[in-house]
């Protein structure tokens, strides 16, 4: 996401906030629903913000079922050509896929 468009989603929203605090009456419910407010939009910008990236974020999504799609893809167009994968590649895929797919540690 582009550093500018960050720097103006969140000037926008600090005005925002700041305005409805100006406006709002001098009490305790009010000020509780502000910072409530406030963290739930803050909350979906982090959560745009991870689902930017999704295989390596702190929400992750698993990528085998796209890579089983492709591979199932693969399968019916080797077939056609009249060409099959080895266990070799078979092997080679699954290291792949679970080197990528480890914790990292945080």
């Amino acid at each position: 996401m582009p550093r500018a468009f960050l720097a103006l989603v969140t000037f926008w929203l600090t005005l925002l906030f700041v305005s409805f605090g100006l406006f709002a009456p001098r009490k305790l419910m009010a000020a509780l629903v502000l910072v409530l407010c406030a963290l739930a939009v803050s909350g979906a910008v982090e959560l745009i913000f991870e689902l930017e990236d999704p295989f390596t974020r702190l929400v992750r999504i698993s990528p085998l079922p796209m890579r089983n799609a492709v591979a199932a893809l693969n399968e019916q167009g080797s077939a056609a050509q009249g060409f099959s994968p080895t266990q070799d590649d078979e092997d080679r895929a699954m290291e792949e896929h679970s080197s990528r797919t480890t914790p990292d540690s945080r």
